[in-house]
């Protein structure tokens, strides 16, 4: 023990010796040291006045002193093959859920889009009145045209207009209401959307944006909650519930049956994401050498990339948006198997 207390003093005289953020003078490290007459004894919890009453630094343990003296954990990796199968293996397996992450980062561009609608006039044809009419000549009769031709989404006219079939140039003056019967959408791109199920148009039409707020507010909160638990209960343990936590909250949102059910449960899957982006991106690089870690980086990157590219394909495949949600979700699960 007195070799190493001599040791370590001697290189303090030729150096600072930082402790946390604040840098302390050689002196400092004497002051937390006790001698007696058979050994040096680390002095740990309590302040002592080696020079009198009037001099009471902070007192300091060996352990502190042996700390920075030790071999770091990134020493370690270099001299064990820092990037060896191990990483590699850790790397690779944790491919498939970051994947994930940017599929659900930009969903809301698919599952939020809002087609081309009208209001509903199929309820008005009760007497067959416009049996004989076409579908543009309906339309023609109930709803307003905007002057390049297209048909107003939100109103349609009080009474059929069938005047308007002879000359349809001049409707702004005629009486319109908000839309009675619900809408009609254009089905011909996507089969369903947000849009379209909840009826999240015209008047409502900003809570279709607010999903996409109610989605990043979640892993704002995500990564901090799953920031703190992994360091304490680690970073193993967290990542796994965040695979299952993910699984769950994602699927529970593609069978909402009103968007005050899906907007919670899309801002619990925001959460649960979080932890996968940060405990992910750590995990990787904390068992990597420091040569490599920007290496690893770009990797980590890459699958970003890679995820904005699936998407756009199984987007432009799956055109219903609980099946979307589910199928972006599915690579969790064999995240969660490999785990």
């Amino acid at each position: 023990m007195r070799s190493v207390v001599r040791g370590s003093l001697e290189k303090a005289k030729k150096k600072q010796v930082n402790f946390g953020r604040v840098v302390f003078p050689p002196v400092f490290l004497l002051a937390g040291i006790r001698v007696d007459k058979t050994a040096v004894i680390p002095f740990e919890g309590k302040p002592v006045q080696p020079f009198g009453a009037f001099w009471n630094p902070w007192a300091f343990s060996l352990k502190q002193v042996a700390i920075e003296e030790k071999m770091k954990f990134e020493n370690i990796l270099a001299e064990t093959d820092g990037f060896g199968r191990y990483q590699i293996a850790i790397v690779a397996l944790l491919v498939f859920p970051r994947i994930t992450l940017p599929c659900h980062f930009l969903l809301n561009n698919f599952i939020g889009a809002i087609p081309s609608h009208h209001c509903d006039i199929s309820s008005l044809d009760n007497d067959g009145v416009f049996e004989n009419l076409t579908k543009q000549q309906r339309l023609t009769v109930n709803v307003p045209q905007h002057e390049d031709g297209t048909f107003d989404s939100c109103h349609m006219f009080s009474e059929p207009q069938f005047h308007l079939l002879g000359n349809s140039s001049n409707t702004t003056e005629l009486p319109v209401v908000q839309c009675q019967n619900g809408w009609q959408y254009d089905h011909s791109t996507f089969k369903s959307t947000l849009a379209t199920q909840f009826d999240l148009v015209c008047d409502t039409k900003g809570l279709n944006k607010a999903s996409a707020t109610i989605f990043f507010i979640g892993v704002m909160f995500g990564a901090v909650f799953f920031g703190i638990l992994s360091d304490k209960y680690g970073r193993k343990k967290m990542l796994l519930v965040s695979y299952v936590s993910s699984i769950v909250f994602s699927v529970a949102s593609a069978f909402s049956t009103s968007f005050m059910m899906f907007a919670p449960f899309r801002f619990l899957t925001g959460f649960s994401l979080a932890g996968i982006s940060i405990i992910s991106i750590v995990l990787s690089i904390e068992w990597v050498d420091i040569e490599h870690r920007t290496f690893i980086g770009v990797i980590g990157s890459m699958s970003w990339s890679v995820g904005n590219l699936l998407l756009a394909g199984i987007a432009y495949l799956v055109t219903d948006w609980r099946m979307l949600v589910i199928t972006v979700t599915t690579p969790l699960l064999l995240a969660t198997a490999t785990w």
